[in-house]
């Protein structure tokens, strides 16, 4: 039994996607862990790690927002936040992104300008706490950057 769980667990969350299933063929469009895509609800995700629930494919994925750095618009990818996207959800793939109407209005998919962890968070959230409640209660130091 532990063998079988480590073994589900080690395939399902632990193992490197892009050796595990590194593509899903939806509605014969090709999608790829790591590549942005555009679902149904125009909302865009990266998604990272595919799997089967009750015969469908299934896409854990990051969420991916849009930012303006000067006059460039492109996304952030927010990995603090992992949500699960089935396949009907899935619409527009990296590839074939400039092909519609909706994806027009969208930045590039090849500009992104980096990931927002949830280390990134709970720092900002500590030197926040710092700023705001003093650094008395923390032997954490203050992050200058």
């Amino acid at each position: 039994m532990v063998s079988e769980y480590w073994h589900a667990r080690h395939w399902h969350e632990v193992a490197d996607p892009c050796l595990v299933t590194p593509m899903a063929v939806i509605n014969n469009t090709l999608f790829f862990v790591y590549e942005p895509a555009i679902l149904t609800n125009c909302n865009v995700v990266r998604p990272y790690r595919w799997f089967l629930q009750g015969g469908s494919i299934m896409a854990r994925a990051w969420p991916l927002r849009a930012v303006k750095q000067n006059d460039v618009t492109g996304w952030i990818v927010e990995e603090f936040q992992t949500i699960v996207v089935t396949q009907a959800e899935l619409s527009i793939s990296f590839v074939s992104w400039g092909d519609g109407q909706v994806s027009r209005t969208l930045p590039s998919p090849t500009c992104i300008f980096g990931t927002f962890e949830l280390v990134a968070l709970i720092k900002s959230y500590l030197n926040h706490l710092r700023l705001h409640v003093g650094a008395s209660w923390s032997c954490l130091p203050l992050d200058t950057d």
